[in-house]
């Protein structure tokens, strides 16, 4: 889905499965707001999201968490972690590209 976003709506970004990649990546390429789907292979999305909120480096980022998990506490765990933002799938296109709006306008991405 996020390759289409970036394809439909012109976000540039970088898509990667895995989570150890996705700290590189935010490391790399300092993005506004990094997408996180919470169920990553070999390092989940909460792992993601504590190792850049501990690196100062890059702790400023702003992440939306995206999840299948809709068990109870899930959100909470998710913001406990760091994200800025939670969503649960299934996410349309379009409510996505809103999030990332409102997260982009948001006090804490200033």
């Amino acid at each position: 889905m996020l390759s289409l976003l970036y394809r439909k709506w012109w976000y540039p970004g970088d898509t990667t499965q895995y989570g150890a990649e996705a700290v590189a990546q935010v490391h790399a390429t300092r993005p506004d707001v990094a997408v996180l789907d919470i169920q990553m292979p070999a390092l989940d999305g909460l792992s993601v999201i504590r190792r850049i909120r501990a690196d100062p480096a890059v702790a400023a980022t702003l992440i939306l968490a995206v999840t299948a998990l809709t068990i109870p506490g899930d959100r909470e765990r998710c913001l406990e972690a760091g994200a800025t933002r939670y969503l649960a799938k299934p996410v349309s296109c379009r409510q996505l590209v809103a999030t990332l709006a409102e997260v982009l306008a948001s006090p804490e991405a200033t």
